[in-house]
């Protein structure tokens, strides 16, 4: 099966810009109207250079990138079960994000932290409320209804991924049996579900639930990628050079659709944006895959490298800029507090992928191959007394 680096560099490249997404919404300038902001600014927040700091956008990507990779052993005959799959995933995503909540714990109890003057409301909100016994154990359970902005924001995502993991064979079951029509049909049916379960009254203490059901797509959408791999490569090289440059402007529009300085009411919906926001990610897998200019852009060593951190990298930012920003803010500017935090964040994400990330993914494909293994044993006993 083959691995696809220029997309692990996709997804170092996400997790950068959530890095400037949550650096840059430090400041103050984020929480003002589009009328009151400078001309700087308002280019940078209401444009398409808002790709470079697009983070909600980057986890839809991340979600992409997911299904795509995920999908892959349902395709080649690799898929070795429903209990070895969650296994090897349990162990993927699990140990880093415990670590993570460990730093954090450790952040919020030894540092000194309250509200910065000159910083955004939104950051200092982070850190703000208290936390107990329950909170914490909520958080070490992953999948359980919880603050996930109390310790660490972007857990958030994984807590989607890890629910949704434990169903992906059932959404590969869907994705397999039905033709791409279909598929998209029933995704376009679980985006909407969320929403009018709200409508009709479900409460705020399973909104988090019920919402995990509107990222259920965006993992589809991405499965349904590979599933048709040989096709859209085959039909990108057949488009004409200016056709290729349109379909990258359309990506990054759609990608950066919710921050549009004009009034279109369509683009103030929840769903619709998010489906927008989704169909330029899956035209950036599609690039990655099919095109040679941007797979050569993709192997560039630093991307390739960042691809190989970008989990941990992703994890650990924010606890890191938190803690140096209210370590620091009284004594250097917030240039050098960023350039601090994104240095550490990368020294402390590669240790984690090497002693973390990568033995407990050895580990956790062993405890698989072992279960595999036992399983076939079974099957041959059973057959051998049938």
């Amino acid at each position: 099966m083959k691995r696809f680096e220029e997309l692990d560099s996709l997804r170092g490249l996400a997790a950068f810009s959530v890095f400037l997404h949550h650096a840059l919404l430090m400041l103050l300038f984020t929480e003002l109207g589009f009328s009151q902001m400078t001309l700087p600014q308002k280019i940078l927040y209401s444009s398409p250079t808002h790709l470079i700091w697009a983070g909600t956008e980057a986890v839809f990507l991340f979600f992409v990138l997911s299904g795509f990779v995920l999908s892959l052993p349902f395709y080649s005959a690799k898929y070795s079960g429903y209990m070895p799959f969650l296994i090897k995933r349990i162990f993927r995503l699990y140990p880093p994000f415990f670590f993570t909540l460990l730093i954090a714990l450790g952040g919020i109890t030894l540092i000194p932290h309250g509200a910065i003057g000159g910083l955004s409301g939104w950051f200092n909100t982070l850190w703000a409320d208290p936390i107990d016994f329950k909170s914490v154990l909520s958080h070490f359970s992953m999948i359980g209804h919880f603050n996930t902005e109390l310790l660490d924001s972007p857990i958030w995502s994984l807590v989607v991924e890890m629910r949704i993991s434990i169903i992906f064979p059932l959404i590969m079951f869907v994705v397999m049996k039905f033709n791409w029509k279909i598929t998209i049909v029933i995704a376009a049916i679980l985006t909407v579900m969320p929403y009018q379960l709200v409508k009709l009254g479900f409460g705020n203490e399973i909104n988090a639930f019920v919402f995990t059901i509107a990222y259920i797509p965006m993992f589809i959408y991405g499965a349904l990628l590979a599933k048709h791999l040989r096709v859209i490569m085959k039909f990108y090289s057949t488009i004409p050079t200016k056709g290729k440059v349109l379909l990258v402007l359309a990506a990054i529009f759609m990608f950066t659709c919710r921050f549009f300085p004009i009034h279109i009411s369509f683009l103030r919906v929840p769903m619709i944006n998010n489906t927008i926001e989704t169909m330029g990610a899956c035209l950036f897998v599609w690039f990655a895959v099919s095109s040679k200019v941007f797979a050569k852009i993709l192997h560039i060593k630093p991307f390739v490298f960042m691809g190989k951190i970008s989990y941990s990298f992703y994890l650990y930012h924010m606890v890191l800029l938190i803690s140096i920003t209210h370590l620091l803010y009284q004594y250097v500017n917030l240039p050098v507090i960023w350039l601090l935090s994104l240095s550490l964040s990368i020294l402390i994400a590669t240790l984690s992928f090497k002693f973390i990330e990568q033995p407990f993914m050895t580990l956790g494909r062993n405890v698989s191959l072992q279960l595999t293994n036992k399983n076939k044993g079974e099957e041959k006993i059973a057959q051998r007394l049938a």
